[in-house]
């Protein structure tokens, strides 16, 4: 890619319908723009394209993820998933695979800025950055699948074996305590906080920071990081999205009929 290329990627504005990516400082924001953010096929595919728009950049030092208006994420599109084919549903449980470990072991210093609500799925996806920054004034972190009736597949019981302390760990999955800013920045699970305005400007400082002033080499980064969370890369073949989307369609069922 020649000078004048990687300029015009490292400055333009990439818009991948619900998706954007820009660089700023030659720090990669991944803005989601798509209401709840919910998890889909289709969203998966665009977080996908986003992320190799990242990492063509070669200029890029760090990712930034972040939300819209009041969420960050709420977690998996059950309405979605609910009513989709067995074919669906597993290529939902393979995009779902892929993005997660895509995340985890992205060849880059990864921070999620959390403007807004981060839930279940969504909050899965904020614990695959190396660092989380959340608004100190808005905002709920939550593992909230024991109350909505879905299992934690292998994967996902050793991400937050890995993330979380014991103590935070029992309190956030199996009891799916919510958790303000001030909260989950004293229990562990984010790094720091701000205020609304400075959300995304504390979110680079720390992606910079834990940046190599020398430059790193990613594919060693991305090593690193496989070999640190290698006890995570478990076989899926056990995920069995199916049964846990009926599962929830029974709750949602039951739930609705005592209205």
């Amino acid at each position: 890619m020649d000078f004048a290329s990687s300029f015009k990627m490292a400055t333009r504005k990439h818009d991948l319908r619900g998706v954007t990516v820009e660089f700023e400082d030659n720090v990669a924001v991944l803005r989601m723009e798509d209401g709840e953010n919910r998890f889909n096929v289709e969203t998966i595919k665009r977080l996908h394209d986003a992320l190799d728009v990242v990492e063509a950049n070669t200029k890029a030092k760090a990712l930034i993820t972040i939300g819209t208006g009041k969420f960050y994420s709420n977690g998996l599109d059950l309405d979605t998933l609910m009513k989709s084919t067995p074919t669906y549903l597993t290529q939902f449980g393979e995009g779902w695979r892929t993005i997660m470990l895509r995340m985890l072991t992205f060849p880059m210093p990864t921070v999620a800025a959390l403007n807004g609500h981060c839930y279940a799925g969504g909050a899965v996806f904020a614990l695959m950055h190396d660092f989380r920054v959340m608004r100190r004034d808005r905002g709920w972190f939550c593992l909230n699948e024991v109350h909505i009736n879905l299992r934690f597949n292998p994967f996902t019981r050793e991400i937050t074996r890995l993330k979380l302390d014991g103590k935070t760990l029992v309190e956030c999955v199996m009891q799916g305590r919510r958790y303000t800013g001030n909260e989950a920045k004293q229990e562990g699970i984010v790094h720091e906080l701000a205020d609304s305005g400075d959300l995304l400007k504390t979110a680079k400082e720390r992606a910079l920071r834990y940046t190599p002033p020398a430059g790193f080499n990613r594919d060693t980064l991305k090593d690193i990081k496989e070999g640190f969370y290698e006890s995570a890369f478990v076989d899926f073949e056990g995920l069995d999205m199916e049964s846990s989307m009926s599962r929830a369609v029974n709750l949602k069922t039951a739930s609705t009929s005592k209205l």
